[in-house]
């Protein structure tokens, strides 16, 4: 039987679906689902997924990405592919693809329609384009570096808030004497460069928080 929070989650979201039609009905599903997703997720099954599930899932995105995975569905505008006609399309060994297949359809990137058979969504559609792949991209990149350094950055600073631009987290992380926006756009990172100027492109997409 489920607890009054999780019953009091449910009504919630169901009287905000049907008001998410408008951009503040939208929001207010949105924040009620995951309420309910955090509600019935248990601790431990959140430090699992943070830890494998999360990480994993954005390198394969990125993988999918230099294939040209998202692309290929795309060009089918919807209809299903075979995993083995995928990977023919794009040069993958079929058994590693299908293993991305599998987890980018678990996280509704991709739609599972059969054994073996996939199609687009919305999402890979967008990771098709030139701003959804170079965000993804771009940030890969960038988080991935600081990422894997920044544990080491703060504990031998004593964990305070940085405050001089020579002493980033990127210049400890990656070993350059140059700030990130003078070391993207230097040669030999043309596609680093372009991935970042798509990414800026794409931060104009769609309605900003201010503007809602």
């Amino acid at each position: 039987m489920a607890s009054p929070k999780i019953t009091q989650l449910l009504a919630q979201v169901a009287s905000t679906g049907v008001q998410a039609a408008t951009a503040s009905g939208r929001n207010a599903a949105l924040s009620a689902a995951r309420s309910l997703v955090a509600a019935l997720e248990t601790p431990a099954e959140r430090i699992t997924r943070m830890s494998w599930y999360d990480p994993l899932l954005i390198a394969v995105v990125r993988l999918s990405i230099d294939v040209k995975l998202f692309s290929k569905l795309q060009e089918q505008g919807g209809k299903p592919m075979t995993t083995s006609e995928l990977a023919s399309a794009t040069s993958t060994d079929p058994a590693l693809l299908i293993r991305f297949l599998k987890l980018l359809a678990s996280a509704d990137v991709v739609r599972e329609t059969g054994e073996a058979e996939f199609a687009s969504t919305p999402t890979s559609d967008l990771l098709a384009s030139p701003g959804g792949s170079g965000t993804l991209s771009n940030c890969f990149s960038v988080v991935s570096a600081v990422n894997y350094k920044i544990v080491e950055y703060f504990r031998s600073r004593g964990y305070h808030s940085p405050v001089d631009k020579d002493d980033s987290i990127w210049k400890h992380a990656t070993g350059s004497d140059l700030h990130y926006f003078d070391w993207v756009f230097q040669p030999g990172n043309e596609e680093e460069a372009e991935a970042f100027l798509n990414h800026m492109s794409f931060k104009t997409l769609e309605t900003k928080w201010y503007e809602a």
